[in-house]
């Protein structure tokens, strides 16, 4: 995620991101809303602000974190290994046929 931070122009050093962005991600799992969205947002918008960060940059990051690396990341490993557990099948069941 830091490196997706600098690409939304975060200027703010590796040990802050790292100690600021944990604890945003945290808070997120205290119950008030459905998966803690917003709780996070609100939370890294009041650390980032410490750091000069504007929140447009940091809902930004946010979003990216929760729609991109969560779940169209793991997705896109999830079928390329389906995708060849699916051919390495098919040539384990052709041997066993012949």
């Amino acid at each position: 995620m830091y490196f997706v931070a600098r690409l939304l122009l975060i200027d703010i050093s590796y040990i802050h991101f790292i100690s600021i962005y944990p604890i945003g991600v945290i808070v997120s799992l205290i119950p008030i809303t459905v998966g803690g969205f917003g709780i996070r947002e609100v939370s890294l918008i009041t650390l980032f602000s410490l750091f000069d960060v504007s929140p447009a940059s940091v809902v930004a990051l946010c979003l990216l974190d929760s729609v991109f690396v969560s779940q169209v990341i793991p997705a896109a490993v999830g079928g390329l290994l389906a995708l060849f557990d699916v051919k390495h099948g098919k040539k384990k069941n052709e041997d066993v046929v012949r």
